[in-house]
């Protein structure tokens, strides 16, 4: 699952809109809504502030040059 799959889906559990979302990550609601549309690809760091703020679970894969970010709030794998 993509970073921005992953992330509408856990702020929808968490019943949260992108200004609440954003602002627990620091980041402003557009630069989040960019994220969630897959328009924009997080910095390392600021996936590292994702999954702690967020208290997830994440691995990084490299995939064809690029990474792609596997989150879950339980620790499984998507």
């Amino acid at each position: 699952m993509e970073i921005g799959e992953a992330l509408r889906s856990i702020r929808h559990e968490k019943k949260l809109t992108q200004k609440e979302m954003a602002y627990r990550l620091g980041i402003t609601r557009e630069h989040y809504a960019q994220i969630e549309s897959g328009r924009f690809h997080p910095s390392l760091n600021l996936l590292k502030i994702i999954t702690s703020r967020l208290n997830l679970h994440a691995t990084i894969e490299v995939e064809g040059g690029r990474y792609v970010f596997l989150i879950d709030e339980k620790g499984n794998r998507r």
